[in-house]
Protein backbone atom coordinates (compact mmCIF):
# COMPACT_ATOMS: atom_id res chain seq x y z
CA UNK A 1 0.00 0.00 0.00
CA UNK A 2 1.21 3.54 -0.83
CA UNK A 3 1.95 6.44 1.35
CA UNK A 4 -0.88 8.28 0.18
CA UNK A 5 -3.32 5.26 0.04
CA UNK A 6 -2.15 4.94 3.77
CA UNK A 7 -2.88 8.36 4.61
CA UNK A 8 -6.47 8.34 3.13
CA UNK A 9 -7.13 4.80 4.97
CA UNK A 10 -6.43 6.76 8.16
CA UNK A 11 -8.95 9.39 7.38
CA UNK A 12 -11.40 7.52 6.04
CA UNK A 13 -11.07 5.19 9.41
CA UNK A 14 -11.26 8.00 11.84
CA UNK A 15 -14.28 9.64 9.76
CA UNK A 16 -16.01 6.22 9.91
CA UNK A 17 -15.53 5.51 13.41
CA UNK A 18 -16.84 9.02 14.44
CA UNK A 19 -20.16 8.01 11.92
CA UNK A 20 -20.56 5.20 14.15
CA UNK A 21 -20.03 6.78 17.35
CA UNK A 22 -22.93 9.40 16.26
CA UNK A 23 -24.70 6.77 14.73
CA UNK A 24 -24.38 4.70 18.35
CA UNK A 25 -25.24 7.98 20.20
CA UNK A 26 -28.48 8.77 17.77
CA UNK A 27 -29.50 5.50 18.78
CA UNK A 28 -28.99 5.33 22.24
CA UNK A 29 -30.17 8.87 22.53
CA UNK A 30 -33.61 7.31 20.94
CA UNK A 31 -33.86 4.05 23.10
CA UNK A 32 -33.53 6.30 25.77
CA UNK A 33 -36.18 8.41 24.57
CA UNK A 34 -38.72 5.91 23.97
CA UNK A 35 -37.49 4.81 27.44
CA UNK A 36 -38.61 8.23 29.27
CA UNK A 37 -41.90 8.10 26.76
CA UNK A 38 -42.57 4.79 28.40
CA UNK A 39 -41.72 5.50 31.68
CA UNK A 40 -43.99 9.02 31.70
CA UNK A 41 -47.07 7.47 29.60
CA UNK A 42 -47.34 4.43 31.02
CA UNK A 43 -48.36 5.02 34.24
CA UNK A 44 -50.60 7.36 33.59
CA UNK A 45 -52.72 5.31 31.15
CA UNK A 46 -52.47 2.82 34.03
CA UNK A 47 -53.57 5.82 36.61
CA UNK A 48 -55.98 6.34 34.10
CA UNK A 49 -57.78 3.60 33.86
CA UNK A 50 -57.36 2.73 37.12
CA UNK A 51 -59.48 6.07 38.12
CA UNK A 52 -62.03 5.36 35.30
CA UNK A 53 -62.91 1.62 36.40
CA UNK A 54 -63.14 3.34 40.53
CA UNK A 55 -65.46 6.18 39.00
CA UNK A 56 -67.79 3.65 37.04
CA UNK A 57 -67.68 1.18 39.88
CA UNK A 58 -68.80 4.17 42.20
CA UNK A 59 -71.68 5.35 39.93
CA UNK A 60 -72.40 1.67 39.44
CA UNK A 61 -72.86 1.68 43.10
CA UNK A 62 -74.96 4.69 43.17
CA UNK A 63 -76.97 3.24 40.56
CA UNK A 64 -77.59 0.03 42.19
CA UNK A 65 -78.31 1.86 45.49
CA UNK A 66 -80.98 4.31 43.85
CA UNK A 67 -83.03 0.98 42.32
CA UNK A 68 -82.70 -1.43 45.28
CA UNK A 69 -83.62 2.05 47.59
CA UNK A 70 -86.75 2.39 44.76
CA UNK A 71 -85.67 5.90 44.74
CA UNK A 72 -85.54 5.70 40.62
CA UNK A 73 -87.96 3.29 39.91
CA UNK A 74 -87.10 1.58 36.57
CA UNK A 75 -87.84 -1.80 34.80
CA UNK A 76 -85.80 -4.63 35.66
CA UNK A 77 -85.20 -5.16 32.08
CA UNK A 78 -83.79 -1.68 31.61
CA UNK A 79 -81.87 -2.03 35.08
CA UNK A 80 -79.83 -4.85 34.03
CA UNK A 81 -79.36 -3.61 30.89
CA UNK A 82 -77.99 -0.77 32.77
CA UNK A 83 -75.77 -2.80 35.16
CA UNK A 84 -74.16 -4.95 32.21
CA UNK A 85 -73.06 -2.07 30.18
CA UNK A 86 -71.44 -0.42 33.52
CA UNK A 87 -69.95 -3.74 34.21
CA UNK A 88 -68.59 -3.52 30.51
CA UNK A 89 -67.06 -1.00 31.07
CA UNK A 90 -65.45 -1.36 34.25
CA UNK A 91 -64.18 -4.68 32.92
CA UNK A 92 -62.74 -2.79 29.88
CA UNK A 93 -61.13 -0.53 31.61
CA UNK A 94 -59.32 -2.81 34.09
CA UNK A 95 -58.23 -4.81 31.15
CA UNK A 96 -56.66 -1.47 29.81
CA UNK A 97 -54.98 -1.14 33.33
CA UNK A 98 -53.78 -4.73 33.17
CA UNK A 99 -52.40 -3.99 30.06
CA UNK A 100 -50.53 -0.89 31.37
CA UNK A 101 -49.33 -2.33 34.42
CA UNK A 102 -45.68 -1.98 35.31
CA UNK A 103 -45.02 -5.08 37.39
CA UNK A 104 -46.73 -8.42 37.47
CA UNK A 105 -47.57 -7.76 41.28
CA UNK A 106 -49.96 -4.55 39.75
CA UNK A 107 -51.10 -6.90 37.28
CA UNK A 108 -52.10 -9.61 39.54
CA UNK A 109 -53.27 -6.65 41.67
CA UNK A 110 -55.20 -6.03 38.69
CA UNK A 111 -57.12 -9.04 37.97
CA UNK A 112 -57.94 -9.69 41.50
CA UNK A 113 -59.49 -6.69 41.63
CA UNK A 114 -61.73 -7.60 37.96
CA UNK A 115 -62.78 -10.65 39.48
CA UNK A 116 -64.27 -8.57 42.76
CA UNK A 117 -66.15 -6.07 40.66
CA UNK A 118 -67.25 -8.83 38.15
CA UNK A 119 -68.22 -10.86 41.18
CA UNK A 120 -70.08 -7.73 42.57
CA UNK A 121 -72.39 -6.94 39.38
CA UNK A 122 -73.06 -10.52 39.71
CA UNK A 123 -74.19 -10.33 43.01
CA UNK A 124 -75.78 -6.96 42.33
CA UNK A 125 -77.92 -8.24 38.73
CA UNK A 126 -78.67 -11.20 41.05
CA UNK A 127 -80.22 -9.25 43.75
CA UNK A 128 -82.23 -7.07 41.13
CA UNK A 129 -83.37 -9.97 38.95
CA UNK A 130 -84.43 -12.28 42.14
CA UNK A 131 -88.28 -12.01 42.68
CA UNK A 132 -88.13 -14.28 46.65
CA UNK A 133 -86.94 -12.92 49.83
CA UNK A 134 -85.30 -16.05 50.48
CA UNK A 135 -83.23 -15.59 47.63
CA UNK A 136 -81.99 -12.02 48.01
CA UNK A 137 -77.98 -11.43 48.66
CA UNK A 138 -77.65 -9.68 51.81
CA UNK A 139 -76.99 -6.12 51.21
CA UNK A 140 -74.46 -5.30 53.89
CA UNK A 141 -72.67 -8.17 52.04
CA UNK A 142 -73.05 -6.31 48.85
CA UNK A 143 -71.92 -3.05 50.74
CA UNK A 144 -68.88 -4.63 52.16
CA UNK A 145 -67.27 -6.13 48.79
CA UNK A 146 -68.34 -2.39 47.29
CA UNK A 147 -65.96 -0.89 50.37
CA UNK A 148 -63.42 -3.62 49.75
CA UNK A 149 -62.96 -2.96 45.45
CA UNK A 150 -63.21 0.78 46.25
CA UNK A 151 -60.28 0.42 48.46
CA UNK A 152 -57.99 -1.98 46.66
CA UNK A 153 -59.18 0.02 43.28
CA UNK A 154 -57.77 3.29 45.24
CA UNK A 155 -54.27 0.96 46.49
CA UNK A 156 -53.71 0.31 43.10
CA UNK A 157 -53.43 3.77 42.26
CA UNK A 158 -51.33 4.81 44.72
CA UNK A 159 -49.15 1.58 44.06
CA UNK A 160 -49.35 2.51 40.37
CA UNK A 161 -48.23 6.22 40.78
CA UNK A 162 -45.28 4.71 43.36
CA UNK A 163 -44.08 2.35 40.48
CA UNK A 164 -43.92 5.18 38.44
CA UNK A 165 -41.92 7.33 40.34
CA UNK A 166 -39.07 3.94 40.72
CA UNK A 167 -39.44 3.71 36.74
CA UNK A 168 -38.88 6.96 36.66
CA UNK A 169 -35.49 7.25 38.60
CA UNK A 170 -34.31 4.26 36.46
CA UNK A 171 -34.93 6.15 33.54
CA UNK A 172 -32.95 9.20 34.95
CA UNK A 173 -30.23 6.63 36.43
CA UNK A 174 -29.96 5.34 32.80
CA UNK A 175 -29.56 8.13 31.30
CA UNK A 176 -26.87 9.34 33.38
CA UNK A 177 -25.29 5.57 32.77
CA UNK A 178 -25.30 6.09 28.87
CA UNK A 179 -23.85 9.96 29.32
CA UNK A 180 -20.95 8.21 31.19
CA UNK A 181 -20.62 5.17 28.94
CA UNK A 182 -20.63 7.53 25.83
CA UNK A 183 -17.75 10.45 27.73
CA UNK A 184 -15.80 7.37 28.07
CA UNK A 185 -16.09 6.14 24.67
CA UNK A 186 -15.35 9.39 23.07
CA UNK A 187 -12.20 9.23 25.49
CA UNK A 188 -11.17 6.03 24.40
CA UNK A 189 -11.87 6.60 20.57
CA UNK A 190 -9.74 9.99 20.90
CA UNK A 191 -7.47 8.07 22.54
CA UNK A 192 -7.07 5.20 20.01
CA UNK A 193 -6.91 8.26 17.09
CA UNK A 194 -4.08 9.47 18.28
CA UNK A 195 -1.90 6.50 19.12
CA UNK A 196 -3.19 5.27 15.30
CA UNK A 197 -1.63 8.52 13.69
CA UNK A 198 1.62 8.22 15.90
CA UNK A 199 2.27 4.76 15.24
CA UNK A 200 1.41 5.56 11.28
CA UNK A 201 3.85 8.47 10.97
CA UNK A 202 6.21 6.18 13.10
CA UNK A 203 5.69 3.70 10.40
CA UNK A 204 5.93 5.69 7.90
CA UNK A 205 9.35 7.14 8.88
CA UNK A 206 11.28 4.16 10.13
CA UNK A 207 11.71 2.37 6.68
CA UNK A 208 13.13 5.67 5.45
CA UNK A 209 15.75 5.72 7.99
CA UNK A 210 16.55 2.06 7.32
CA UNK A 211 17.32 2.85 4.11
CA UNK A 212 19.24 5.43 4.27
CA UNK A 213 21.43 3.70 7.35
CA UNK A 214 21.90 0.99 4.82
CA UNK A 215 22.85 2.59 2.32
CA UNK A 216 25.44 4.73 3.93
CA UNK A 217 26.82 1.76 5.61
CA UNK A 218 27.20 0.02 2.22
CA UNK A 219 28.89 3.21 1.09
CA UNK A 220 31.54 3.10 3.77
CA UNK A 221 32.73 -0.18 2.87
CA UNK A 222 32.03 -2.41 5.45
CA UNK A 223 31.10 -5.58 3.19
CA UNK A 224 28.45 -6.74 5.55
CA UNK A 225 26.22 -8.39 3.31
CA UNK A 226 24.14 -9.99 5.40
CA UNK A 227 21.67 -7.11 6.77
CA UNK A 228 18.71 -6.69 5.07
CA UNK A 229 16.31 -3.68 5.17
CA UNK A 230 12.76 -4.58 7.26
CA UNK A 231 9.39 -4.48 4.62
CA UNK A 232 6.71 -3.80 6.43
CA UNK A 233 3.44 -3.58 3.66
CA UNK A 234 3.41 -2.04 0.35
CA UNK A 235 3.97 1.57 -0.17
CA UNK A 236 7.07 3.62 -2.07
CA UNK A 237 9.86 3.25 0.94
CA UNK A 238 8.97 -0.78 0.56
CA UNK A 239 9.01 -1.20 -2.55
CA UNK A 240 12.54 0.80 -2.69
CA UNK A 241 13.35 -1.39 0.29
CA UNK A 242 12.75 -4.52 -2.16
CA UNK A 243 14.37 -3.83 -4.94
CA UNK A 244 17.36 -2.81 -2.30
CA UNK A 245 17.64 -6.21 -0.36
CA UNK A 246 16.88 -7.37 -4.35
CA UNK A 247 20.11 -6.47 -5.39
CA UNK A 248 21.73 -7.41 -1.89
CA UNK A 249 20.23 -10.78 -2.03
CA UNK A 250 22.36 -11.19 -5.34
CA UNK A 251 25.67 -10.34 -4.36
CA UNK A 252 25.35 -11.91 -1.55
CA UNK A 253 24.01 -14.90 -2.94
CA UNK A 254 26.91 -14.67 -5.88
CA UNK A 255 29.62 -14.68 -2.69
CA UNK A 256 28.28 -17.33 -1.11
CA UNK A 257 27.91 -19.51 -3.84
CA UNK A 258 31.54 -18.68 -4.86
CA UNK A 259 32.71 -19.91 -0.83
CA UNK A 260 30.59 -22.97 -1.37
CA UNK A 261 31.58 -23.73 -4.62
CA UNK A 262 35.70 -23.35 -3.09
CA UNK A 263 34.69 -25.19 -0.03
CA UNK A 264 32.87 -27.79 -2.09
CA UNK A 265 35.53 -28.09 -4.94
CA UNK A 266 38.24 -28.31 -1.81
CA UNK A 267 36.55 -30.93 -0.03
CA UNK A 268 35.74 -33.27 -3.24
CA UNK A 269 39.70 -32.84 -4.24
CA UNK A 270 40.52 -33.57 -0.59
CA UNK A 271 38.13 -36.51 -1.34
CA UNK A 272 39.57 -37.34 -4.44
CA UNK A 273 43.42 -37.31 -3.03
CA UNK A 274 41.95 -39.24 -0.20
CA UNK A 275 40.06 -41.74 -2.18
CA UNK A 276 43.11 -41.90 -4.99
CA UNK A 277 45.58 -42.89 -2.42
CA UNK A 278 43.18 -45.46 -1.16
CA UNK A 279 42.35 -46.81 -4.77
CA UNK A 280 46.50 -47.12 -5.37
CA UNK A 281 46.42 -49.17 -2.09
CA UNK A 282 43.01 -50.90 -2.66
CA UNK A 283 44.46 -51.87 -6.23
CA UNK A 284 47.22 -53.30 -4.61
CA UNK A 285 45.68 -55.15 -2.19
CA UNK A 286 42.87 -56.55 -4.95
CA UNK A 287 46.29 -57.54 -7.06
CA UNK A 288 47.03 -58.98 -3.79
CA UNK A 289 43.61 -60.97 -2.97
CA UNK A 290 43.28 -61.91 -6.43
CA UNK A 291 46.54 -63.65 -6.56
CA UNK A 292 44.72 -65.52 -3.86
CA UNK A 293 41.73 -66.12 -5.57
CA UNK A 294 43.27 -67.68 -8.54
CA UNK A 295 45.27 -69.78 -6.04
CA UNK A 296 41.95 -70.70 -4.70
CA UNK A 297 40.62 -71.11 -7.87
CA UNK A 298 43.23 -73.64 -8.76
CA UNK A 299 42.26 -75.60 -5.46
CA UNK A 300 38.40 -75.29 -6.16
CA UNK A 301 39.18 -76.70 -10.01
CA UNK A 302 41.17 -79.51 -8.20
CA UNK A 303 38.13 -80.07 -6.03
CA UNK A 304 35.72 -80.04 -8.26
CA UNK A 305 37.46 -82.24 -10.56
CA UNK A 306 37.31 -84.79 -6.81
CA UNK A 307 34.03 -84.29 -6.73
CA UNK A 308 33.20 -85.16 -10.23
CA UNK A 309 34.73 -88.58 -9.66
CA UNK A 310 33.01 -88.76 -6.19
CA UNK A 311 29.78 -88.13 -7.86
CA UNK A 312 31.03 -90.97 -10.44
CA UNK A 313 30.91 -93.43 -7.88
CA UNK A 314 28.17 -91.90 -6.01
CA UNK A 315 26.12 -92.56 -9.14
CA UNK A 316 27.13 -96.01 -9.86
CA UNK A 317 26.48 -97.02 -6.13
CA UNK A 318 23.34 -95.78 -6.38
CA UNK A 319 22.53 -97.83 -9.15
CA UNK A 320 23.57 -101.02 -7.11
CA UNK A 321 21.38 -99.63 -4.52
CA UNK A 322 18.21 -99.30 -6.80
CA UNK A 323 18.54 -102.74 -8.04
CA UNK A 324 18.94 -104.08 -4.90
CA UNK A 325 16.11 -102.52 -3.26
CA UNK A 326 14.34 -103.53 -5.95
CA UNK A 327 15.14 -106.85 -5.49
CA UNK A 328 14.68 -106.82 -2.02
CA UNK A 329 11.00 -105.98 -2.54
CA UNK A 330 10.41 -108.57 -5.17
CA UNK A 331 11.32 -110.69 -2.25
CA UNK A 332 9.26 -109.15 0.41
CA UNK A 333 6.08 -109.45 -2.00
CA UNK A 334 6.85 -113.01 -1.92
CA UNK A 335 6.88 -113.43 1.61
CA UNK A 336 3.80 -112.04 1.94
CA UNK A 337 2.18 -113.99 -0.51
CA UNK A 338 3.94 -117.14 1.54
CA UNK A 339 2.56 -115.80 4.64
CA UNK A 340 -0.61 -115.42 3.60
CA UNK A 341 -0.78 -118.92 2.18
CA UNK A 342 0.05 -119.84 5.73
CA UNK A 343 -2.45 -117.75 7.37
CA UNK A 344 -4.86 -119.28 5.31
CA UNK A 345 -3.27 -122.99 6.00
CA UNK A 346 -3.28 -122.57 9.73
CA UNK A 347 -7.35 -121.30 9.49
CA UNK A 348 -8.15 -124.58 7.59
CA UNK A 349 -5.95 -126.78 10.32
CA UNK A 350 -7.88 -124.82 13.40
CA UNK A 351 -11.28 -126.13 11.91
CA UNK A 352 -9.72 -129.97 11.62
CA UNK A 353 -8.63 -129.50 14.64
CA UNK A 354 -11.94 -127.67 16.05
CA UNK A 355 -13.66 -130.93 14.00
CA UNK A 356 -11.58 -133.40 15.71
CA UNK A 357 -12.28 -131.93 19.22
CA UNK A 358 -15.95 -132.24 18.48
CA UNK A 359 -15.80 -136.16 16.93
CA UNK A 360 -13.79 -136.75 20.40
CA UNK A 361 -16.79 -135.00 22.72
CA UNK A 362 -19.11 -137.55 20.59
CA UNK A 363 -16.54 -140.20 21.27
CA UNK A 364 -17.00 -139.74 24.91
CA UNK A 365 -20.77 -139.67 24.69
CA UNK A 366 -20.18 -142.87 23.09
CA UNK A 367 -17.88 -144.37 26.10
CA UNK A 368 -20.79 -142.63 28.63
CA UNK A 369 -22.99 -145.48 27.00
CA UNK A 370 -20.65 -148.57 26.92
CA UNK A 371 -19.45 -147.63 30.56
CA UNK A 372 -23.47 -147.74 30.93
CA UNK A 373 -23.62 -151.15 29.51
CA UNK A 374 -20.62 -152.74 31.18
CA UNK A 375 -22.46 -151.48 34.57
CA UNK A 376 -25.40 -153.49 33.75
CA UNK A 377 -23.78 -156.48 32.30
CA UNK A 378 -21.41 -156.81 35.68
CA UNK A 379 -24.68 -156.30 37.69
CA UNK A 380 -26.20 -159.44 35.49
CA UNK A 381 -23.16 -161.15 36.05
CA UNK A 382 -23.45 -160.83 39.63
CA UNK A 383 -26.94 -162.34 39.71
CA UNK A 384 -26.41 -164.90 37.18
CA UNK A 385 -23.73 -166.40 39.89
CA UNK A 386 -26.21 -165.78 42.33
CA UNK A 387 -28.49 -167.65 41.01
CA UNK A 388 -26.09 -170.41 39.89
CA UNK A 389 -24.94 -170.55 43.72
CA UNK A 390 -28.42 -171.08 44.46
CA UNK A 391 -28.77 -173.55 41.46
CA UNK A 392 -26.09 -175.69 43.00
CA UNK A 393 -24.03 -178.50 41.18
CA UNK A 394 -26.66 -178.14 38.47
CA UNK A 395 -25.62 -173.96 37.92
CA UNK A 396 -22.01 -174.32 38.31
CA UNK A 397 -21.24 -174.14 34.33
CA UNK A 398 -23.51 -171.63 34.38
CA UNK A 399 -21.77 -170.23 37.15
CA UNK A 400 -18.36 -170.11 35.16
CA UNK A 401 -19.83 -168.25 32.39
CA UNK A 402 -21.17 -165.67 34.33
CA UNK A 403 -17.73 -165.39 36.25
CA UNK A 404 -16.64 -164.91 32.80
CA UNK A 405 -18.90 -162.45 31.75
CA UNK A 406 -18.72 -160.72 34.78
CA UNK A 407 -14.76 -160.16 34.29
CA UNK A 408 -15.39 -159.38 30.29
CA UNK A 409 -17.95 -156.37 31.98
CA UNK A 410 -14.92 -155.32 34.53
CA UNK A 411 -12.30 -155.22 31.61
CA UNK A 412 -15.07 -153.16 29.62
CA UNK A 413 -15.05 -150.97 32.29
CA UNK A 414 -11.22 -150.49 32.99
CA UNK A 415 -10.93 -150.36 28.91
CA UNK A 416 -13.64 -147.70 28.67
CA UNK A 417 -11.95 -145.33 31.57
CA UNK A 418 -8.74 -146.10 30.09
CA UNK A 419 -10.21 -144.29 26.48
CA UNK A 420 -12.14 -141.79 28.30
CA UNK A 421 -8.86 -140.38 29.85
CA UNK A 422 -7.34 -140.30 26.49
CA UNK A 423 -10.11 -138.78 24.73
CA UNK A 424 -9.78 -135.95 27.59
CA UNK A 425 -6.37 -135.51 26.72
CA UNK A 426 -7.15 -135.51 23.27
CA UNK A 427 -10.03 -133.40 23.48
CA UNK A 428 -7.26 -130.98 25.93
CA UNK A 429 -4.74 -131.22 23.59
CA UNK A 430 -7.04 -130.36 20.54
CA UNK A 431 -8.21 -127.28 22.56
CA UNK A 432 -4.43 -125.75 23.33
CA UNK A 433 -3.92 -126.62 19.49
CA UNK A 434 -7.00 -124.67 18.55
CA UNK A 435 -5.72 -121.54 20.58
CA UNK A 436 -2.29 -122.36 19.22
CA UNK A 437 -3.34 -122.07 15.72
CA UNK A 438 -5.68 -119.19 16.39
CA UNK A 439 -2.36 -117.37 17.79
CA UNK A 440 -0.48 -118.68 15.27
CA UNK A 441 -3.34 -116.93 12.44
CA UNK A 442 -2.88 -113.90 14.28
CA UNK A 443 0.88 -113.29 14.07
CA UNK A 444 0.74 -114.38 10.68
CA UNK A 445 -2.01 -111.79 10.13
CA UNK A 446 0.11 -109.67 12.16
CA UNK A 447 3.40 -110.36 9.63
CA UNK A 448 1.22 -109.98 6.74
CA UNK A 449 0.84 -106.58 7.72
CA UNK A 450 4.38 -105.56 9.10
CA UNK A 451 5.57 -107.23 5.50
CA UNK A 452 3.14 -105.29 3.77
CA UNK A 453 5.14 -102.04 5.65
CA UNK A 454 8.28 -103.47 4.50
CA UNK A 455 7.23 -103.26 1.31
CA UNK A 456 5.86 -100.14 1.07
CA UNK A 457 9.05 -98.76 2.95
CA UNK A 458 11.15 -100.41 0.69
CA UNK A 459 9.06 -98.74 -2.31
CA UNK A 460 9.92 -95.36 -0.75
CA UNK A 461 13.39 -96.33 -0.32
CA UNK A 462 13.40 -97.54 -4.12
CA UNK A 463 11.61 -94.09 -4.75
CA UNK A 464 14.04 -92.17 -2.98
CA UNK A 465 17.32 -93.94 -4.31
CA UNK A 466 15.81 -93.23 -7.67
CA UNK A 467 16.01 -89.32 -6.87
CA UNK A 468 19.46 -90.11 -5.60
CA UNK A 469 20.20 -91.20 -8.77
CA UNK A 470 18.92 -88.44 -10.42
CA UNK A 471 20.48 -86.02 -8.21
CA UNK A 472 23.81 -87.46 -8.77
CA UNK A 473 23.89 -87.15 -12.32
CA UNK A 474 22.77 -83.78 -12.08
CA UNK A 475 25.53 -83.30 -9.80
CA UNK A 476 28.06 -84.82 -12.07
CA UNK A 477 26.92 -82.65 -15.09
CA UNK A 478 26.86 -79.31 -12.73
CA UNK A 479 30.56 -80.31 -11.29
CA UNK A 480 31.83 -80.56 -15.02
CA UNK A 481 30.11 -77.02 -15.85
CA UNK A 482 31.40 -75.91 -13.20
CA UNK A 483 35.09 -77.16 -14.00
CA UNK A 484 35.20 -75.28 -17.25
CA UNK A 485 33.16 -72.09 -14.91
CA UNK A 486 36.64 -72.15 -12.80
CA UNK A 487 38.88 -72.13 -16.27
CA UNK A 488 37.28 -69.23 -17.24
CA UNK A 489 37.38 -67.16 -13.98
CA UNK A 490 40.97 -68.19 -14.09
CA UNK A 491 41.53 -66.10 -17.52
CA UNK A 492 39.41 -63.32 -16.28
CA UNK A 493 41.41 -62.98 -13.01
CA UNK A 494 44.65 -62.80 -15.14
CA UNK A 495 42.73 -59.66 -16.74
CA UNK A 496 41.66 -57.89 -13.44
CA UNK A 497 45.12 -57.91 -12.52
CA UNK A 498 46.69 -55.87 -15.51
CA UNK A 499 43.40 -53.62 -14.92
CA UNK A 500 44.73 -53.30 -11.38
CA UNK A 501 48.24 -52.63 -12.29
CA UNK A 502 46.88 -49.49 -15.08
CA UNK A 503 44.48 -48.33 -12.16
CA UNK A 504 47.15 -48.11 -9.94
CA UNK A 505 49.18 -45.73 -12.01
CA UNK A 506 46.06 -43.35 -12.79
CA UNK A 507 45.36 -42.93 -8.80
CA UNK A 508 48.65 -42.14 -8.36
CA UNK A 509 48.31 -39.19 -11.04
CA UNK A 510 45.14 -38.22 -9.70
CA UNK A 511 46.56 -37.45 -6.32
CA UNK A 512 49.35 -35.34 -7.69
CA UNK A 513 46.92 -33.15 -9.60
CA UNK A 514 44.35 -32.85 -6.67
CA UNK A 515 46.84 -31.28 -4.62
CA UNK A 516 47.81 -28.67 -7.27
CA UNK A 517 43.83 -28.28 -7.03
CA UNK A 518 43.73 -27.52 -3.65
CA UNK A 519 46.45 -24.88 -3.69
CA UNK A 520 44.72 -22.72 -6.24
CA UNK A 521 41.30 -23.16 -4.20
CA UNK A 522 43.26 -21.81 -1.43
CA UNK A 523 43.96 -18.81 -2.89
CA UNK A 524 40.70 -18.10 -4.53
CA UNK A 525 39.44 -18.46 -1.13
CA UNK A 526 41.44 -15.72 0.74
CA UNK A 527 39.76 -13.66 -2.06
CA UNK A 528 36.17 -14.36 -0.81
CA UNK A 529 37.30 -14.29 2.75
CA UNK A 530 37.24 -10.31 2.40
CA UNK A 531 33.55 -10.23 2.58
CA UNK A 532 31.14 -11.16 5.46
CA UNK A 533 28.30 -13.54 4.05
Amino acid sequence: MTIKNKLLLIFISLIAVFSFLSIYLVSELKAQGDVTIYAFNQPLNAIDSSRSAGDIFTKASQYADNVLSMSLPQKREHVLVKIDELSHLFTQQLNETIKNSLTEALKKESTSVLALGEQWFTNIKFRIASVGQNELISRIELENSHHVIQQRLDFLVKDTLREAALLAKQAESSVNEKLFITSILLIFISLIAIITVLIMVKRLIRPINELITAVVELSRGDGDLTKRLTINGQDEVSTLSKEFNGFIEKVHQTVTDITTSVASTKQQLDDFSTISYETQQGTLKQKNQIDNISEAMIQVNASTSTVSESSTDVKKQTEDIYQETKVSVDFVEQAVAEINLLSNNVEQTSEVIFALKNSSTEIGEVLNVIEAIADQTNLLALNAAIEAARAGEAGRGFSVVAEEVRNLAMKTQESTTNIHRTISQIQQQAEEAKLMMEAGTSSATKCVKKNADVSKALHCVLNSVEGIKVTSEIVSEQTQQQMQATEHVNGYLGEIIEIAEQTSVGSQLLDNNSKKVIISMDEVNLKVEQFKV
